[in-house]
């Protein structure tokens, strides 16, 4: 599979150590509807934030600004990484966007929640779940898109959950915190074939707790049923990894993920 880094300006030298696939989180577009970037990087992709309050009102010149910054920076595409809903705005300006990325013969990659808005754009897809089966809602999601247009979205999973835990959302969890708690718990920890991701259970005063988090294998995992349906690109964040980046990188590349 083709593995993206997703870096921010601060960490970019140390991705760059690791790996040469970068993609740039430097990108977001401000309450004008301009292009706002942080530093000038080259080359991978670009990653588009919806950070604060963007205007897209002017889909036209702001799709033009985006472009003429691809061709700048020598990208190969563009990461629509839209955290919120979608809109008829936000649909009208990818849809277009994404049209004239596809003329130029770069990629274009959206949220899940926008397949339907640009059908030649990648569709990312992402892998912290809390409940059901990773394996079937990816199989799901190949059926709606097909698995060449997924891209694995690999969040890094550290989350402590209260039992019982109606919302599905837990409370994050850094590697170091999650260190902690499996010393002080003593934790005995198990693997979750539908969740592909490891878990243990501990008693904190009266409540019950659940801490569901990923490894390099478990990533590892879920890389290697992702390509068995087809799928071909994966995105991770390098500041997730916390200092386990190199260790991932080398068992994706002995298991030939990579």
């Amino acid at each position: 599979m083709l593995l993206y880094l997703s870096v921010t300006a601060e960490n970019e030298v140390y991705a760059r150590r690791h790996w040469r696939e970068l993609a740039h989180m430097n990108y977001r577009i401000d309450a004008n509807g301009h292009l706002v970037c942080c530093g000038r990087p080259k080359n991978g992709l670009m990653v588009l934030s919806d950070d604060g309050t963007p205007d897209f009102s002017d889909r036209k010149a702001l799709a033009s600004e985006l472009l003429h910054e691809c061709r700048v920076g020598s990208f190969g595409g563009i990461v629509a990484d839209f955290e919120q809903p979608p809109t008829e705005e936000r649909l009208r300006f990818l849809r277009l966007l994404g049209d004239n990325l596809r003329y130029g013969g770069k990629r274009f990659f959206v949220p899940i929640n926008y397949a339907a808005c640009c059908k030649s754009a990648l569709v990312l897809f992402p892998t912290a779940l809390s409940g059901g089966s990773y394996a079937e809602q990816l199989k799901h999601c190949a059926r709606l898109v097909g698995a060449k247009r997924i891209a694995l979205d690999l969040q890094w999973l550290r989350m402590d959950f209260p039992l019982p835990c109606l919302a599905g959302e837990g409370t994050p969890l850094c590697g170091d915190e999650l260190r902690k708690l499996m010393e002080k718990k003593q934790a005995v920890h198990f693997y979750s074939k539908p969740l592909a991701a490891e878990y243990f259970s501990y008693q904190s005063g009266q409540e019950h707790r659940f801490v569901l988090y990923d490894t390099p294998a478990t990533l590892a995992d879920k890389m290697r049923f992702a390509s068995s349906i087809g799928c071909e690109t994966a995105f991770i964040m390098a500041s997730e990894a916390e200092g386990e980046l190199g260790a991932l990188l080398q068992l994706l590349k002995q298991q030939k993920l990579i």
